[in-house]
C-alpha cells in the first residue's frame, strides 16, 4: 500500500496515466501500482514517497525550483533539501517527510478534491467514448526481438530515473519524441496505438533503443 495514503482527504492524490492509453497503469496482475501515487500540485508539480522516510518534490520547471530552494535558504530551512537531481527542464528535490507540511506550501499542493480517490475516472483524461481506447495490435515478428529489447531497456531506466513510473513514461515520450522530431502522445492518440506500437511502426525501435542505451550509461 503507498504510503502517501496516509494524506488523502489532506491533499489531492493522483495515479499516472498512461498517455498512450489515457489508463491507470497496472502490473502483470492486473492491478493497479498504487506505490506510484502522487500528491498532485499546482503547475505540473508533483509530490512522491521515495522509500523510507524520504519523499520527493518532483518540480517541471527548474526556475520554480531554484525559487523554492531560494526560499527555503531564505527561511534558514537550508537542512529540509536531502538532495537534488536536476534534468533539463525540472528539478527533483528529496526531503524528509517530516518537512512535508512546509514543502506543500511551497509546491502549492491542491486541496480540493482531497477525498477523492486517486484511481477515480473523475482523475482521468477525458475521451470519445465513440472511439476505443486502443487499436489492438500484433507486433510483426521480424520485430519481436528488438521491441523486447527496448522495452526491456525502458524498464531499466524507469527503475534507474527514482520517476513515478507514469511520470518516467510520459518524460521518455517527450524526449524521444524530441529526438524523432514527433510528438509521439499526438501521433498515439491519433492512430489509437499505445505509444509504444508508435514507436515500432515507424521504424524507430533501433533509434529508441540507442536512445536509452546512452541514458543507462
Amino acid at each position: 500500500m503507498s504510503y502517501l495514503l496516509k494524506y488523502k482527504s489532506i491533499y489531492r492524490l493522483k495515479a499516472p496515466i498512461d498517455l498512450g492509453t489515457n489508463e491507470f497503469p497496472r502490473d502483470e496482475k492486473g492491478n493497479y501500482y498504487d506505490h506510484d501515487i502522487y500528491i498532485d500540485c499546482k503547475g505540473g508539480n508533483q509530490i512522491y514517497h521515495y522509500g523510507g522516510k524520504e519523499l520527493i518534490a518532483y518540480i517541471s520547471n527548474i526556475g520554480r525550483a531554484k525559487n523554492i530552494i531560494k526560499k527555503l535558504k531564505e527561511m534558514g530551512k537550508k537542512d529540509v533539501v536531502l538532495k537534488i537531481f536536476e534534468g533539463d527542464e525540472e528539478m527533483l528535490i528529496h526531503f524528509n517527510v517530516k518537512d512535508i507540511e512546509l514543502m506543500a506550501e511551497l509546491c502549492k499542493v491542491r486541496t480540493s478534491g482531497a477525498s477523492i480517490s486517486p484511481f477515480s475516472v473523475r482523475n482521468l483524461p477525458k475521451t470519445d467514448k465513440s472511439k476505443p481506447k486502443y487499436n489492438k495490435y500484433e507486433v510483426p515478428i521480424e520485430h519481436k526481438e528488438e521491441y523486447k529489447k527496448m522495452f526491456k531497456l525502458l524498464k531499466e531506466w524507469i527503475s534507474k530515473s527514482g520517476l513515478a513510473i507514469g511520470k518516467a513514461y510520459d518524460n521518455f515520450y517527450v524526449e524521444f519524441g524530441k529526438v524523432v522530431k514527433m510528438d509521439l502522445v499526438k501521433e498515439s492518440k491519433n492512430k489509437n496505438y499505445k505509444v509504444l506500437h508508435i514507436i515500432e511502426q515507424n521504424n524507430l525501435l533501433d533509434k529508441a533503443i540507442k536512445f536509452l542505451e546512452k541514458k543507462l550509461k
